[in-house]
C-alpha cells in the first residue's frame, strides 16, 4: 500500500466514527429532553389536579351508608345535631362521588346526572346558591336545583317558569365534581323527592374526630341495629382519584432522572475525548 492511500483511508475511517458518534450523542440528547417533558408536564398535571377546586369542601365531611328508612330519617337527624360537634347533616340519594343516575333526553340540557337530596344539602356541602332558592323540603310540589354548567348550557336567561325532568327549576348552584375527578365536571340535577335515600352525608369539625365517630356509630346501632355502620371521608376518594397521577409521576421522575444522570455520563465523556 503506498502512504497515500492509508492516509486516505484513516480520514474515511474517522470521518463515519465521528458521524455515527455524534448521531449516538444526538439523539442521547434527544431522549433526554423528551423524558425531562414529560416529567416536566406530569408533575404540573399532578399539581393542577391535587389543588384544582372540586365545587364542595370535602374537609371533616363522610358518607355514610343509609338503609333508606325514610320513617327514622327525621330521628336520626335530630340525634345527631345534639351532639355540637356535628355541624350538618344531608340524606341523599346518590352522592357527589357517586351519583349513578343521569338523564340524556337532551331537552335543553343535553345530559345530566340525578340525585335527590333534602334540603339542607347546600349547607352540609358548602355549596354556592348562584340564582334562585332552595326547593322546599318536604313538598308536594316537584322542584330542583340545577348546577351552574348545566344553566349555561340550557340557554335560559331566567328560572321563569323553567321545567327540567319535570321539576320546576328554581336555584342554580356552583358547578361540582362528580364520579371521576380526571373528568370535566358534568352536569348535575338535584331534586327534592323524597326517594329512598341510599347515603347520609355528615360534616364534623376538626376536634376529636374519634369520639364523634363513635357517638355516631351509637346511634347507627340503636337505629339501625340490623345494618352495619359503613362510612368513608371524602376526602379518601379524593385521595384515591389522585393516586393514579402520583404514581405516572413518581414513574416519570424515576426515568427522567435516570435519563439525565447517562447524558451527563455522555457529556462527561464527550468532553474527555475532545480534550484529549
Amino acid at each position: 500500500y503506498s502512504p497515500l492511500s492509508l492516509i486516505h483511508l484513516k480520514n474515511r475511517v474517522r470521518n463515519k466514527s465521528f458521524t455515527f458518534r455524534n448521531l449516538l450523542n444526538t439523539l442521547q440528547f434527544t431522549i433526554t429532553i423528551v423524558f425531562t417533558i414529560c416529567l416536566i408536564v406530569f408533575l404540573k398535571q399532578v399539581h393542577f389536579i391535587r389543588n384544582r377546586n372540586i365545587g364542595f369542601d370535602t374537609s371533616h365531611l363522610i358518607k355514610v351508608e343509609y338503609p333508606g328508612n325514610l320513617n327514622k330519617a327525621n330521628a336520626l337527624r335530630d340525634y345527631l345535631k345534639q351532639n355540637p360537634r356535628i355541624l350538618d347533616v344531608s340524606f341523599t340519594k346518590g352522592n357527589p362521588s357517586e351519583i349513578g343516575f343521569y338523564t340524556d333526553n337532551g331537552d335543553p340540557i343535553r345530559k345530566a346526572s340525578i340525585m335527590s337530596a333534602d334540603d339542607n344539602f347546600i349547607e352540609t356541602f358548602k355549596l354556592k346558591l348562584l340564582i334562585g332558592r332552595n326547593y322546599n323540603f318536604p313538598s308536594q310540589t316537584k322542584e330542583c336545583l340545577i348546577t351552574e354548567n348545566a344553566y349555561k348550557e340550557s340557554g335560559w336567561g331566567n328560572l321563569d317558569n323553567r321545567i327540567f325532568e319535570d321539576c320546576n327549576v328554581v336555584g342554580v348552584v356552583n358547578t361540582f365534581n362528580n364520579d371521576d375527578l380526571h373528568l370535566n365536571a358534568s352536569n348535575v340535577m338535584i331534586n327534592n323527592s323524597p326517594d329512598l335515600y341510599t347515603t347520609a352525608n355528615i360534616r364534623l369539625s376538626s376536634n376529636e374526630l374519634p369520639e364523634i365517630l363513635k357517638y355516631i356509630k351509637q346511634g347507627w346501632t340503636t337505629f339501625y341495629p340490623e345494618f352495619g355502620f359503613r362510612y368513608s371521608f371524602y376526602d379518601q376518594w379524593v385521595e384515591t382519584s389522585f393516586l393514579k397521577e402520583e404514581n405516572h409521576s413518581r414513574i416519570a421522575f424515576v426515568f427522567g432522572m435516570l435519563s439525565i444522570f447517562l447524558s451527563c455520563l455522555g457529556l462527561y465523556g464527550l468532553t474527555n475525548y475532545y480534550l484529549k
